[in-house]
């Protein structure tokens, strides 16, 4: 006879599942995986336009299909990536204190 285990919280197809049905720990990756995609593009495409960078942006960066799925977390965790999404928008685009808003 074989055991089932009984986990807190597993990965299934890149979400984060929890036993108390809160999301926190699937938008803590979410925002893990931001400063990801905004590091990598910072690496690799610093020197390119505005324009394409507004592109490389909305494509990499604002394709959170997952957030339907959101349903019970805490809204400081929603600040936080908030926050997150503020601050990888500055750095991608070098501005130290002044907002972004994406327009085109």
């Amino acid at each position: 006879m074989s055991h089932i285990a009984y986990v807190h919280q597993f990965r299934y197809l890149s979400h984060i599942i929890a036993d108390d049905y809160k999301n926190d720990a699937d938008i803590m990756r979410e925002i893990r995986n931001l400063f990801y995609r905004t590091n990598m593009l910072i690496g690799r495409f610093a020197k390119c336009s505005v324009d394409v960078k507004i592109m490389l942006l909305k494509s990499q960066c604002l394709c959170v299909y997952d957030t339907v799925l959101w349903k019970f977390y805490k809204t400081t965790v929603m600040n936080k990536l908030k926050s997150a999404y503020d601050r990888c928008i500055k750095m991608f685009f070098g501005y130290s204190g002044v907002f972004l808003v994406l327009s085109h």
